[in-house]
């Protein structure tokens, strides 16, 4: 019952800041010169945060009311990752952010969901852009232990310390801090990213020191030849 409340009050929330973003672009289509004014830029900027949490309740409804089992099938590790790359390293050059890829020279399958592993590849790289200063670097690393794939998703950013860390894939986080360029936060990425690595049977890791940047590591089997 609360996930159905839950669900139809976000999807209602979605349509009316859905219709208060068509009306400002409206507006501004009208009035060029309004967007200059300050209080339209506040109706626009809580809009969008408001949307990007509403999306992430749904999507977070969803995956509740799902099956606890994802469809799983056999896919190459590196191309799923890598599909990802192109728009993710569009996203870094609004901050100068220079991001690499290192695989490995063989290819490395596992099973996965593969819309639902880009949600978890999407959001880990996001989160290393919003906490890394302008001009910093990312990797993400691909490599093969034992019958494992290791993949980091390593930053030059601000990192963390201890508490912070300990509060990072909770519901509703109040781990939660803005970017180093003012970015918001709605403390559900990264319970999202848990919850969808759960389901995959792999585990995630940090590494983190304050001032010296953050490494997620995923610990996925590889699929059986």
């Amino acid at each position: 019952m609360k996930n159905n409340i839950l669900g139809m009050i976000s999807h209602d929330l979605k349509n009316y800041i859905g219709a208060t973003l068509s009306a400002h672009e409206l507006l501004i289509m009208k009035e060029k010169n309004i967007t200059e004014n300050k209080y339209v830029k506040m109706i626009s900027d809580s809009s969008q945060k408001a949307l990007a949490l509403v999306k992430d309740i749904l999507y977070m409804n969803k995956m509740e009311v799902d099956e606890d089992s994802l469809k799983l099938e056999k896919h190459n590790l590196t191309e799923t990752i890598d599909f990802l790359m192109d728009n993710l390293r569009l996203m870094g050059k609004r901050k100068n952010i220079e991001i690499n890829v290192e695989y490995p020279t063989e290819p490395l399958f596992c099973d996965l969901n593969t819309d639902k592993f880009h949600r978890i590849i999407d959001n880990l790289v996001i989160n290393a852009i919003k906490f890394t200063p302008t001009d910093g670097n990312i990797t993400v690393r691909v490599q093969k232990v034992d019958n494992m794939a290791h993949i980091s998703i390593i930053d030059s950013g601000i990192g963390m310390d201890d508490e912070i860390r300990s509060k990072l894939f909770k519901q509703y986080s109040k781990a939660g801090r803005k970017g180093t360029d003012g970015e918001e936060s709605t403390g559900l990425g990264l319970y999202i990213v848990k919850t969808l690595l759960d389901k995959h049977k792999a585990t995630i890791e940090v590494f983190s020191e304050v001032g010296k940047g953050s490494e997620f590591l995923i610990r996925i089997k590889l699929s059986e030849v």
